[in-house]
């Protein structure tokens, strides 16, 4: 479940189109939207990439700032659990993002992207579920 990355990873054949529930533009608020066609799936894993889109929407103006996005994330992986106990659940850390995409938003920096990874984690740690952090692989490659 994510955003247009996610997307993103279907359409370049990294995952199974049928696996895969998301939308260009996703936040967490409507990740949780999309919970039950997660159920009906009945999936083993579940494998979470939120965090570009949040960065924007919890600029504080709109639905609040980046406190509103972690107490959204709490609720939709809490709301997983219970509908799927026996599910694993990852958390993937926002990407980062390069310099030429500061110029289409203001707040999509790798510094406020920063915060949004240590509100995810924060999440992780607070609902027992597993963190992915592959940032760290992808960070300063120059792409």
């Amino acid at each position: 479940m994510g955003d247009s990355i996610t997307e993103g990873l279907m359409e370049m054949e990294l995952v199974n189109q049928y696996n895969v529930i998301s939308n260009k533009g996703d936040t967490v608020v409507k990740g949780k939207e999309n919970i039950d066609k997660v159920v009906s799936l009945q999936p083993k894993n579940v494998v979470l990439l939120y965090g570009m889109n949040d960065v924007i929407a919890f600029d504080g103006s709109g639905p609040g700032g980046p406190d509103k996005f972690k107490a959204h994330y709490l609720e939709f992986i809490n709301d997983i659990k219970t509908k799927l106990p026996n599910t694993n659940i990852y958390i993937q850390a926002p990407l980062p993002v390069m310099d030429r995409a500061i110029e289409t938003n203001g707040r999509l920096t790798n510094t406020n992207l920063d915060e949004f990874r240590k509100l995810a984690y924060e999440v992780s740690e607070e609902t027992a579920v597993n963190y992915l952090n592959i940032d760290v692989l992808v960070r300063d490659k120059g792409e």
